[in-house]
């Protein structure tokens, strides 16, 4: 055996190698877009033409390849997005000097109580001679029971 090549377990250890970079970097685009989506309140759709990786992927139609295209994947990925959001939320409050819960209420087209929930914190930051810096993120809209001061606290609270 004068050729010299490389066994067939290190081409599919490779191979394999290859699927899980290639999954990856596409699992990664996509969360990227739900993110961005997210932030700027904007419908999902998936935009593959400035990534190759992520273009071929989408355009590959093998029965046995993930897409993450489902709704109900989709939907799994949005719901996980938020999950971290929020878990990045309560801990900038807990790391904050301060911080507060905002809610208004207003009623929407459809006559329904709408609740929009706004955090602020407050940071000192002892680097920049002691800057206080504000942090005010949106955190989404909720249903609210009634315009009622108590209804809207416990909405927040359960949210």
């Amino acid at each position: 055996m004068e050729n010299k090549s490389s066994s067939i377990a290190s081409m599919i250890s490779t191979s394999y190698k290859t699927n899980v970079a290639t999954n990856r970097h596409v699992l990664e685009k996509i969360i990227e877009a739900i993110l961005l989506c997210g932030r700027q309140n904007i419908p999902l759709h998936e935009k593959a033409k400035a990534d190759n990786i992520l273009s071929d992927h989408l355009a590959f139609s093998a029965a046995s390849r993930a897409k993450y295209t489902s709704p109900d994947i989709q939907n799994e990925l949005v719901e996980s997005c938020g999950t971290e959001v929020l878990n990045q939320v309560i801990g900038a409050c807990q790391s904050a000097s301060c911080f507060a819960v905002i809610a208004d209420e207003c009623t929407d087209k459809a006559t329904k109580e709408q609740m929009s929930l706004i955090y602020a914190c407050v940071f000192l930051d002892v680097e920049k001679n002691n800057t206080v810096i504000i942090r005010e993120e949106f955190l989404g809209f909720r249903h609210a029971e009634s315009v009622k001061g108590a209804a809207i606290s416990y909405c927040s609270i359960s949210s």
